[in-house]
């Protein structure tokens, strides 16, 4: 056949050897006709034969390639391409998911609506009761006056002189009015409830519908995010892929996994190859071709070979990652053993729904940075995660199934009585470390087994009163309560610090008064304590003095400073308060009001959020910073608690409340990522809309609870598409416990400085087992523990709002780390030095609101009983945690019979209203404190206290 074919190609070259009239591409052809003729006459039939059949197979395995990878005959090697159908199918289901947003949206604006239409009819209602009881009040003292006027034959009032009636027809009248008021309060209240109960289905409503529109919003951002990674990495993706979980993070492609796809395109590509090599060389001519096909080896392969050859690539790159997997694995557990910071794993969760839900990790080895994919451990349905926290890691704290059996026995308990129990044998082993070592003086030095003087008033003692009785430590409570009536005494020649006195150690005997139903121990005490310290307020401004002199009875600023701080000064009204209506002298309480008058007014504060230092010479509200960290804190925190105690009456307090947290809102409220993944803070700022500082205190994790508790009571700060004030709390509230969550020791630095995100792919820019986690970094000099009860006290405060016992689980992983590292061997807690290593230096103090705050918080917490010990709507924790009744509360009027209102304390009162002779009263009240206590201990029942564990 070859050698007919060479004779059809015969030319006339041949038989005029000598004529040069061609060109130069024939003359070409002429020898490679020339040589394909000398092949053939070499090849026997049989070679023949299998060269045809081999042609035929490699034409059928190009045709194959070109119908299945839409590869051009003649086309060079194969580049990866973009799937043009995931493309296409991507943006349909965007526009979808954008038609659904907009649909939500729609159905979102009317909820809204509903809802703010419900809050100004809720506000309305409240509104009406507030102005109806203040009516009623009103009422009320007109008859309790003039009924004491009747009958002590006093002149008839004002009121019932300009009425024209006898006295008892008055009093009749005014019955009949108090009564309608009472009704129409009721109506009001019943009002009121119905609309919150409408109120909170709307909110549902509203929740749901945000919910909806956020998954809508993060389906479409990774949908376009998927879209541009295959655009720009330009990676082969099957034709007519579908996405099943578009509301699902990206999973990211393994080098492993571009490595196995790799050698599969490198077997198309070299079929390819020689495809189009089999192309040219039957062009060139058939010796060429067997050449190379013996080079190639290509004629044992068929396309069934081929597609093996994938397959038996695909599993040797299976196998590769099978043993990478051990090799984390290995790396893990050795990581475990490390410092913060030298495992650098990175674990991004799998998205795609697909069987094996696995995760890829970023793993530093000998070869360098790789992503190896892991599959997650089994979990059952319903029970949490492992804990990959670097609590788990360093300190053995877990959560979920690691919590036990990591040589921490707590973590092995799960009722939350039995938890309860153990926060109360904590609260009798700090107890226990101060009877030995600090009995009577105000702090505990646990490891030099020896006391801290500061005021000289017994500071931890009394901080504890209320935290004995609440846990029913009935022998240690009587211990001390027989220490304040023969120890504690306040006319000593000592400065001491308005503010801390006040929230502790007035705070304290006030909440124990009425705690233990009218204990006039207490409350004689506290009066005393009170009127010596009233010089405080006498500035030329107003605005209260730092220290004041208990004996000398007299006010000064503090030695390093002209100025006080904006808490210090904000923060006695609710002591004071109380104190005024306990001893019938309501004048103290407006001391402290006024303050707080004189600091809203100020034009030195920024939409409500003012600097840190106040000026009692010119009462000028002045300093840098804006800060609801140290020396700002409780000021925002008593505008709320202050108009909750009043019974909700003084309204400019609420005001001042509102205009602060929106403030707060705007210039302050920061998000480490625009994404869900980030965190929620309160940073710090510098007048006059300056600079940012992503710095934010441990002290400022009271911001939870007090929303939640604003909320509780009806109250919103934000504006329309705002998150709400329980939704912000509990965004705070797990910024705070991460501060605890991601520590080596589990336990939160003293302040912590968070790292901004500009854009979600970044996230988070340190591995997530790292302190912090990406999201915040803690300084050395930062970094200590000083037992603060903020972030516990928010806890219980979420819980008692939103029932949720997550809360309860977060406060005792607290807890236990306590346990662990500040619990010292001869009895007490201790601070910590550092609490980024593992075990932390100690320190060598327990602060007397570890007992008196943080204890009661977390036993509170882990109350299992039904009705709370403190409902929100009678009592109020001061700063200090210690429990004040409201104003016209049940708990309130159960001890009001124990309220001064002698006519003697009335007389000496009134002295004292016209400012003069403050050191001859409290020298005669010093007297009737004193005759009291002899009744209370006559000298035949009086004993030595002993203390047993």
């Amino acid at each position: 056949m070859l050698r007919a074919a060479g004779a059809q190609l015969d030319l006339p070259s041949r038989q005029h050897s000598g004529f040069n009239g061609y060109s130069k591409e024939a003359k070409e052809g002429q020898g490679i006709i020339h040589r394909i003729r000398l092949a053939a006459q070499k090849i026997s039939p049989t070679e023949l034969c299998l060269l045809a059949l081999l042609l035929v197979v490699c034409c059928s395995v190009a045709a194959l390639l070109v119908a299945n990878q839409s590869i051009q005959p003649g086309a060079p090697a194969r580049q990866p391409t973009i799937n043009t159908n995931f493309m296409t199918n991507a943006e349909v289901q965007i526009q979808r998911i954008e038609h659904e947003k907009s649909q939500t949206l729609a159905e979102l604006e009317p909820a809204l609506r509903r809802q703010a239409d419900l809050q100004a009819d809720v506000a309305s209602k409240h509104q009406s009761i507030d102005k109806l009881q203040s009516k009623i009040q009103s009422l009320t003292d007109l008859l309790v006056q003039a009924r004491y006027n009747h009958s002590h034959d006093l002149p008839v009032t004002a009121q019932e002189a300009a009425a024209g009636k006898t006295p008892d027809e008055q009093n009749a009248l005014w019955e009949q009015d108090l009564v309608q008021l009472k009704s129409q309060v009721q109506q009001h209240h019943d009002l009121a409830v119905t609309m919150a109960a409408q109120m909170k289905a709307t909110a549902d409503e509203v929740a749901e519908h945000r919910k909806r529109y956020q998954a809508k919003d993060d389906a479409v951002k990774q949908l376009r995010r998927r879209k541009m990674e295959s655009h720009d990495s330009k990676l082969l993706v099957q034709d007519g892929a579908d996405i099943k979980d578009p509301t699902a993070p990206v999973v990211r492609t393994s080098l492993d996994d571009i490595a196995a796809s790799t050698a599969q395109d490198a077997v198309k590509d070299q079929v390819v190859a020689n495809k189009a090599t089999v192309d040219s060389d039957l062009m060139h001519g058939t010796t060429d071709l067997a050449h190379k096909l013996a080079q190639q080896g290509i004629g044992r392969r068929t396309a069934g070979g081929a597609q093996q050859e994938i397959s038996q690539a695909k599993a040797a790159n299976d196998a590769d990652v099978e043993n990478k997997q051990d090799i984390v694995g290995s790396k893990l557990d050795l990581d475990s053993d490390k410092q913060i910071g030298v495992g650098h794993v990175d674990v991004v969760k799998s998205a795609a729904g697909s069987a094996d839900k696995g995760t890829t990790e970023t793993v530093d080895d000998d070869s360098g940075t790789k992503e190896v994919k892991l599959l997650s451990p089994a979990v059952n349905p319903g029970e949490p995660a492992l804990d990959d926290s670097v609590r788990c890691r360093m300190a053995g704290i877990c959560e979920g199934l690691d919590a036990c059996g990591r040589g921490d026995d707590l973590g092995c308990i799960a009722d939350t009585a039995a938890r309860q129990q153990k926060v109360r044998e904590g609260m009798q082993w700090a107890w226990k470390g101060y009877r030995e070592f600090a009995w009577g003086e105000d702090e505990l030095l646990p490891h030099s087994r020896t006391s801290h003087r500061w005021f000289g008033l017994g500071l931890t003692l009394v901080d504890s009163l209320d935290t004995l009785h609440v846990m029913g430590l009935e022998e240690e409570l009587s211990d001390a309560r027989e220490w304040v009536a023969r120890n504690l005494m306040l006319d000593q020649d000592t400065t001491v610090n308005l503010f801390e006195t006040t929230i502790r150690i007035l705070g304290g005997l006030l909440s124990a008064f009425y705690l233990t139903g009218g204990d006039r121990i207490y409350l004689y005490k506290a009066v005393e304590l009170g009127m010596r310290m009233t010089p405080g307020f006498h500035s030329p401004s107003g605005i209260p003095w730092s220290d004041v002199n208990l004996q000398k009875l007299e006010g000064t600023p503090p030695v390093w400073s002209a100025s006080s701080s904006l808490s210090e000064v904000t923060s006695l009204t609710l002591e004071f308060f109380t104190l005024g209506s306990a001893m019938g002298h309501p004048d103290l309480g407006k001391l402290a009001r006024e303050v707080v008058a004189k600091v809203g007014k100020s034009g030195d504060c920024e939409e409500g959020v003012c600097p840190v230092w106040v000026n009692p010479h010119s009462g000028q509200v002045h300093g840098d910073k804006l800060s609801l960290g140290s020396r700002g804190d409780s000021y925002y925190e008593y505008l709320l608690k202050h108009w909750i105690l009043t019974g909700k009456t003084d309204d400019a307090l609420l005001k001042q409340y509102k205009q602060a947290m929106k403030g707060v809102r705007n210039l302050l409220l920061q998000r480490t990522s625009p994404g869900a993944e980030g965190l929620t803070y309160i940073a710090e700022r510098r007048r006059r809309k300056g600079p940012l500082e992503p710095k934010m205190d441990h002290l400022v994790c009271f911001l939870p609870g007090l929303l939640a508790l604003g909320h509780f009571h009806g109250v919103n700060t934000g504006s329309r598409y705002d998150p709400n004030d329980l939704e912000l709390a509990e965004e705070l509230m797990l910024t705070c416990y991460e501060m605890y969550r991601r520590i080596p020791t589990g336990l939160s630095p003293e302040i912590v400085f968070f790292t901004q995100h500009d854009r979600g792919d970044d996230y988070p820019k340190q591995h997530h087992m790292d302190v912090g986690g990406g999201d915040f970094m803690v300084k050395h000099q930062d970094s200590h523990n000083l037992l603060r009860p903020e972030t516990v006290e928010s806890l219980f405060l979420l819980h008692q709002v939103t029932g949720d016992p997550q809360y309860q689980d977060w406060g005792w992983h607290i807890f236990r780390a306590f346990e662990k590292f500040s619990k010292v061997k001869s009895g007490g807690y201790t601070n910590l030095d550092s609490v980024l290593s593992v075990p932390p230096p100690h320190r060598d103090k327990m602060e007397s609101f570890w007992s008196g705050e943080a204890l009661k918080y977390l036993y509170l917490l882990l109350d299992t009983n039904t009705t709370p010990k403190f409902p929100l709507d009678e009592w109020v924790f001061n700063t200090e945690a210690h429990p004040l009744p409201v104003q016209g509360s049940p708990a309130e009027e159960a001890v009001r019979h124990q309220y001064l209102s002698s006519a003697e304390m009335t007389h000496r009162l009134s002295g004292y209203r016209e400012s003069q002779h403050l050191a001859e009263w409290v020298q005669e009240w010093q007297k009737l404190d004193a005759e009291y206590v002899a009744q209370q201990f006559p000298a035949s029942t009086r004993r030595k206290s002993l203390y047993r564990l």
